[in-house]
């Protein structure tokens, strides 16, 4: 028995709402059903979003990849935080032949007219926005020198279909899916 989600979105409250009740509803599905092959294909694309509802959406999925078999094939883009569901996700990740990749630091809007003016809380915030980066940078063991250097300033990083099939044809092996 194979299912499929279709997600083509930004990632926002209301659409990862959706997704993960369409989800739910396939894992009643299977739980009712008594055929023991069961798979369910994710097909994946969004030019980013909420970061918060990107890790809500890849715990969700990463929680059933033990009851039944999932895939997640990405198509088009993974921007922003678009990535984290296949970069973050446990099981088999496909890139399709035209997909391309987009990663850069958390992004974070003060509403200062005067940066040098900044205050001791905006200050601890952009602290710890630089900390973070630092921390992501172990994380994307495929980045050039260049590139995480460019990461830690703040800048968009483009993977090309290249790049993105090689990552995630050197994760799946890792994970052995």
């Amino acid at each position: 028995m194979i299912r499929y989600i279709i997600f083509l979105d930004h990632i926002d409250e209301k659409s990862v709402e959706l997704f993960l009740n369409n989800f739910s509803l396939i894992v009643k599905e299977f739980e009712l059903t008594e055929i023991d092959d069961k798979k369910l294909i994710i097909y994946f694309s969004s030019s980013g979003g909420s970061v918060e509802y990107s890790n809500y959406m890849i715990d969700f999925i990463n929680r059933h990849i033990n009851k039944f078999k999932i895939e997640l094939f990405i198509s088009n883009i993974v921007y922003s935080s678009g990535f984290i569901i296949p970069f973050d996700f446990n099981g088999h990740v496909t890139v399709s032949e035209f997909c391309t990749g987009l990663i850069h630091k958390i992004d974070l809007s003060l509403n200062i007219s005067d940066f040098n003016k900044i205050n001791t809380v905006g200050q601890f915030m952009l602290n710890e926005v630089n900390i973070s980066a630092e921390k992501d940078i172990n994380k994307f063991w495929f980045l050039s020198e260049e590139n995480k250097a460019n990461f830690i300033e703040g800048k968009d990083i483009y993977l090309s279909n290249n790049e993105l099939t090689y990552i995630f044809e050197t994760q799946n092996l890792r994970k052995c899916v």
